[in-house]
């Protein structure tokens, strides 16, 4: 899953950026880099903690990552923030449904055979509870969009947050410049 934000400004500093000096864009690539790690930790710290998703097993949480990390293309500087749906290095399990909360989804969902613990029967609890036998099924699912990645980037945009950070990365690479 990928989520695409950019910065615009003045089409003259746009059209100039290919040329800014060797320590400006050095500072520019790390200050994307920050503003990545900014925007990993608002959403999983803001909105996979409880404002937008309720955090249940910290599965989704640990699979937002910068991959790749903040690279050039061209006059281009890019940082990237997103949900590892494939299988780590580690072996865990990708996470599919990232994806499914960012933008919604409507269509049917394969379930697994799984076991379900049983408390209740016809609405009384049962005295011990048991495990029962869940088949494998087809469910048709219509889940809302919760954006959890999206709404994190507008909301460091909106308080100004990529904004400043850009602004110091330019002081700092016109200061090595001298």
């Amino acid at each position: 899953m990928s989520i695409n934000g950019s910065v615009s400004g003045d089409k003259e500093v746009s059209r100039n950026l290919g040329r800014v000096s060797a320590e400006v864009r050095a500072e520019l690539i790390k200050g994307m880099g920050r503003i990545t790690l900014k925007l990993m930790r608002e959403s999983v710290q803001n909105k996979l903690s409880g404002q937008v998703l309720k955090r249940v097993t910290g599965t989704l949480a640990r699979a937002v990552t910068q991959s790749p990390r903040t690279y050039e293309a061209g006059t281009n500087i890019i940082g990237t923030v997103g949900v590892d749906d494939i299988t780590g290095k580690d072996g865990r399990a990708p996470v599919k449904y990232g994806r499914m909360h960012e933008y919604g989804f409507t269509g049917p969902v394969t379930v697994k055979e799984h076991l379900r613990l049983v408390k209740k029967a016809f609405g009384k609890p049962l005295k011990y509870p048991v495990y029962a036998t869940v088949k494998a099924h087809t469910a048709n699912v219509n889940l809302l969009e919760r954006s959890f990645l999206r709404s994190a980037l507008k909301d460091l945009n909106d308080a100004g947050v990529i904004e400043a950070e850009l602004n110091a990365a330019i002081a700092a690479g016109t200061k090595a410049m001298k």
